[in-house]
């Protein structure tokens, strides 16, 4: 009988399963990637939830804002000719006012990898001289494959590394790789920009420099500033992640304390003062997009006997004389533009004057 938990084939034969698998993998992703495109058909963006970021890096490069007001009033005629679809629309947006003092929309999604991925864009746009809004199909995925496909890559063969080194059995080391290519989300994510995945990524990239140095007392420079980037960069795509974050900053801090304090920490920091920065840039807070969804401070109280509040809809409408009269009365000028609407709180009505927004 032979041990299950034996390893009897050399690594030569391993790798060579472990490359079959990744290859594989890649391709099968590399064939999604040039064959999604969204429900109308005019774009590579999936979903409302990707749309919001590629809304951001369009708006970003093309009109040199984080507002993505622009790119959701745009119209393109769909594949079949029939109708105008608007291919930056999303629901993953937020509205609140701008450094300019109006309102505007913003996604809702943290605001460093669009960021960073509007770098790379503004070099396809460089190179290519076109933009995304006259060829979406090619620069969304020309974005796709350099942002998620590649790192996947690296993903994979730096798990296949790990479990080689780490790995007791043949089949055991098979298992994990095989699985990591073609039993898990990644594989779905990495079809369109998301931020799963990236973290995923990050995750692999922080162990596989911290365990050396826990397990092995490697002291190498480069393994605490890798380790500090991809654990920061972590957290900049899953807020779960702060979690891992502090597990694996706390673990090098006993192992290396100096290290740790020299290299590991000022790289963490670069990435996390490029998350407040860019959204502090973004929205003119350090809040998180997600918190800019409340309907703002309360500007006036007014006495709700005979003011037919029964009458408003979650939708904003024309005030009533009445209600006007009691705005008014309350210290708030209004505009005829001006609407009113139930808040999802209670006993809170929004207010929308478009002439001072």
């Amino acid at each position: 009988m032979r041990d299950a938990n034996s390893s009897t084939a050399s690594p030569q034969l391993r790798w060579a399963a472990y490359t079959l698998f990744i290859f594989t993998a890649l391709g099968t992703i590399t064939g999604r990637v040039f064959s999604v495109r969204s429900a109308t058909g005019e774009s590579a963006a999936l979903s409302a939830n990707d749309r919001s970021r590629w809304a951001t890096i369009r708006s970003l490069v093309d009109h040199g804002t984080y507002s993505i007001d622009t790119a959701l009033q745009e119209r393109v005629l769909t594949p079949d000719k029939k109708r105008r679809a608007r291919p930056w629309r999303t629901i993953d947006m937020v509205k609140h006012r701008g450094s300019d003092g109006k309102e505007h929309f913003y996604s809702s999604k943290p605001t460093l990898l669009p960021t960073l991925l509007a770098g790379e864009y503004w070099l396809l746009k460089q190179c290519i001289g076109s933009d995304i809004f006259k060829q979406p199909f090619y620069f969304m995925r020309a974005i796709l494959l350099i942002s998620n496909v590649l790192p996947f890559g690296l993903y994979l063969f730096l798990l296949a590394r790990y479990v080689e080194r780490n790995g007791t059995s043949d089949w055991g080391r098979l298992l994990v790789v095989a699985t990591a290519a073609f039993g898990t989300f990644l594989t779905t994510y990495a079809v369109t920009l998301n931020n799963h995945l990236p973290a995923a990524i990050s995750v692999l990239i922080a162990l596989a420099c911290a365990i050396p140095v826990w397990r092995d007392h490697a002291r190498d420079w480069y393994l605490f500033i890798i380790a500090g980037l991809a654990s920061g960069f972590v957290v900049a795509n899953e807020l779960p992640g702060l979690s891992f974050f502090c597990a694996i900053s706390v673990a090098l801090l006993w192992k290396a304390p100096w290290r740790t304090c020299v290299a590991y920490a000022p790289a963490a920091l670069v990435v996390l003062a490029g998350i407040f920065s860019t959204n502090y840039l973004a929205h003119q807070s350090l809040r998180p997009p997600y918190m800019h969804r409340g309907d703002g401070p309360q500007l006036a109280c007014v006495p709700p006997a005979g003011l037919e509040l029964d009458t408003l809809q979650s939708t904003p409408q024309r005030i009533s004389p009445t209600l006007r009269e009691a705005i008014v009365a309350a210290g708030l000028p209004l505009s005829q533009e001006a609407t009113l609407a139930h808040s999802p709180e209670p006993q809170r009505l929004v207010l929308f004057d478009p002439t001072s927004e």
